[in-house]
């Protein structure tokens, strides 16, 4: 997903497994706003932003 910014998505095992998806498969991508958090680089890695 081209977003201006990277995305990162967590999937249990098993609903990787029930939604029947693959590496490089067009999806869409909806966000709960309750569970993101903004993540901000940095010159060592990433660093999360708690709320």
């Amino acid at each position: 997903m081209d977003a201006g910014v990277r995305l990162e998505v967590h999937l249990t095992p098993g609903d990787f497994e029930q939604l029947d998806l693959r590496v490089a498969q067009k999806i869409w991508l909806v966000a709960k706003t309750y569970s993101c958090r903004v993540v901000t680089s940095s010159s060592d890695g990433l660093d999360s932003n708690p709320p």
